[in-house]
């Protein structure tokens, strides 16, 4: 016991003499799945991510993310209480918050192709990891007859490059397997019961038959809701962007979580604004 407590204060002490006199508080909106999963792939994740901040000089404040008008009302009540120099959110957090003049802004997630005036955005690059993606696709296809149903949601530009990195791995003669399968959703298809009513009556998902991937965020709160939550059913989401992962995932799509927190705080630093980062992607099955 004694061991333990002398370890504890010694890394008391160093953290206390690494971290900078100076310290600037900011606002971090935490969600916690995206934390869930870094906790995952990092040992620690949620400490040592504190850490990081504090030993770059931010005294970071977690809020966890919540969809409530009362969330949303917290928050800029923070922002305009003038006690801090920054906030760090992700994608599906922003609530088009109104930022105080000369404020710090990070934004954690989204597209390169939508721009968000006042914040220094990081996003991550997916096409590497589509191409993994597509040869394991092709793979569980042919060892297993799993058909993949990919599930888009309607983003001008976006699908084509996302179709053309999942045909990456098949035969010509083999992709009609893909594309007679894709699915795409938009706000202008009419009531959100109709579409997924119109899908499940196309695809029984309590067969084995099909694996199953999601590539935009809107998708979880329209659509990955109503998957069945059965084991047998292999999904394959990606993250951060979503806000809902149902059980049964057997892939992801993850982003470099170190050098995400690692370019907030090179961004909050160096106070860039409106410029864009780029963080590789890679394919982790699970």
């Amino acid at each position: 016991m004694r061991v333990n407590r002398v370890r504890y204060l010694l890394i008391f002490l160093i953290l206390a003499s690494t971290i900078s006199c100076k310290q600037e508080r900011i606002l971090v909106l935490s969600d916690p799945v995206f934390d869930l999963f870094a906790s995952e792939q990092i040992f620690f994740y949620p400490v040592r991510k504190s850490i990081f901040f504090l030993t770059q000089g931010f005294i970071p404040e977690f809020l966890e993310y919540s969809s409530t008008e009362e969330y949303k009302d917290s928050v800029q009540v923070k922002l305009d209480s003038g006690q801090y120099g920054g906030i760090v959110t992700t994608y599906f957090n922003y609530h088009s918050f109104s930022l105080p003049e000369n404020m710090k802004a990070v934004l954690i997630g989204g597209s390169k192709d939508i721009r968000y005036p006042g914040f220094s955005q990081i996003v991550s690059t997916d096409l590497e990891a589509l191409r993994h993606l597509s040869s394991y696709l092709h793979s569980k296809w042919q060892e297993e007859g799993l058909i993949p149903l990919v599930v888009l949601w309607e983003e001008p530009g976006l699908n084509e490059l996302t179709k053309e990195a999942l045909l990456y791995s098949w035969k010509e003669e083999e992709r009609h397997i893909m594309t007679d399968n894709w699915i795409s959703f938009s706000a202008s298809d009419g009531d959100r019961q109709n579409r997924l009513e119109a899908f499940f009556q196309k695809y029984d998902l309590d067969s084995q038959e099909y694996i199953v991937f999601g590539g935009a965020p809107l998708l979880f709160s329209e659509f990955f809701d109503a998957l069945p939550r059965d084991e047998h059913l292999s999904l394959i989401l990606t993250i951060p962007d979503n806000p809902v992962l149902p059980e049964g995932t057997k892939g992801i799509i993850s982003p470099d979580y170190k050098n995400l927190i690692k370019e907030s705080v090179r961004a909050l630093k160096m106070d860039f604004q409106d410029d864009i980062r780029e963080i590789e992607n890679i394919f982790i099955k699970k």
